[in-house]
């Protein structure tokens, strides 16, 4: 339950919201998941989704994964976005070599 409530409820109270999201109440945001199995038994279950709710509109699991493959596929990095981590490994490490003369 705590671990639920931490990802419900608990961010509502600290964010001074929980009349607008938190917890499933008429006239609050249409935000939720829906499992096929009970978390409180198992909080793993939280990753057997059936669908999500979000803002009142239903989104079965299977249209997610497609939106979410749709997505992957539509990212192609530039040459930019591939090199620079290297770069800046190589700027790590020139900076290492250089405080340890």
């Amino acid at each position: 339950y705590e671990a639920l409530a931490t990802g419900t409820s608990n961010p509502a109270v600290a964010l001074g919201k929980q009349t607008e999201f938190g917890t499933i109440e008429a006239g609050k945001r249409a935000d939720l998941i829906l499992l096929d199995n009970n978390p409180l038994i198992d909080v793993g279950f939280v990753q057997d989704r059936t669908g999500v709710m979000l803002r009142g509109r239903w989104y079965p699991e299977d249209q997610l994964n497609r939106m979410l493959d749709d997505l992957v596929r539509s990212y192609s990095p530039s040459l930019l976005d591939r090199i620079w981590p290297l770069m800046l490994v190589g700027l790590g490490i020139t900076l290492f070599l250089r405080s340890a003369k």
